[in-house]
């Protein structure tokens, strides 16, 4: 298997200041409070290249056994849902 790591530079979007989209001359600025939702871009355009997309906050360092870890948790829990009852289970005592 082969492993991509991305890193986006410059991931601000665009946007006005506040009302400032409807006056004359009006500068577009990068909105760094807009960044939350940024990675949905990169997902949506890189979606059928990939299996597997991971995003984190630019202050965290992840190795090789995060992500390893997630994936072994995820087929676990899969495993687990398959297991469980089809309906929930009564917790009343003595019925």
């Amino acid at each position: 298997p082969s492993v991509n790591v991305s890193v986006w530079d410059e991931a601000a979007p665009l946007s006005y200041k506040g009302d400032q989209h409807e006056k004359p001359g009006a500068k577009l600025h990068h909105n760094t409070i807009g960044l939350a939702r940024q990675h949905r871009f990169v997902v949506k355009d890189h979606l059928f290249q990939y299996d597997f997309f991971c995003n984190w906050e630019d202050d965290m360092v992840i190795h090789g056994d995060h992500i390893e870890n997630y994936l072994e948790m995820t087929k676990e829990l899969y495993r687990l849902r398959e297991l469980a009852p089809d309906e929930k289970l009564d917790n009343r005592q003595g019925s």
